[in-house]
């Protein structure tokens, strides 16, 4: 899976987020403003590259994780993360559920 050159802004939770995936490539997006991980790649997942995105205002920039549950082999590289922020709360009205 490639997940590239988009812009994603004002999500409630995650921009992108990658779940027990092989081979998958998250490379240059902007993401901004997300509501907790901007780019969120988790259980299973295999083979992950995160490379040349733009993550700015999230309160969690790129989190690799989970890797008890048979994942393995990420790279994280090359990457912007600025302005973190702590939790916002989810209830204001810029926020919403990105699918």
């Amino acid at each position: 899976m490639i997940v590239s050159n988009n812009s994603i802004t004002d999500c409630a939770f995650t921009a992108v987020r990658v779940n027990a995936s092989s081979d998958v490539q998250i490379t240059g997006n902007t993401a901004l403003r997300s509501g907790d991980t901007e780019l969120f790649v988790e259980f299973g997942a295999q083979g992950a590259i995160v490379s040349s995105n733009l993550v700015d205002g999230a309160s969690i920039g790129i989190s690799i994780s989970n890797f008890d549950h048979d994942g393995r082999l990420a790279v994280v590289s090359d990457n912007i993360v600025r302005n973190l922020l702590p939790r916002r709360s989810l209830t204001g009205a810029r926020h919403r559920h990105c699918n």
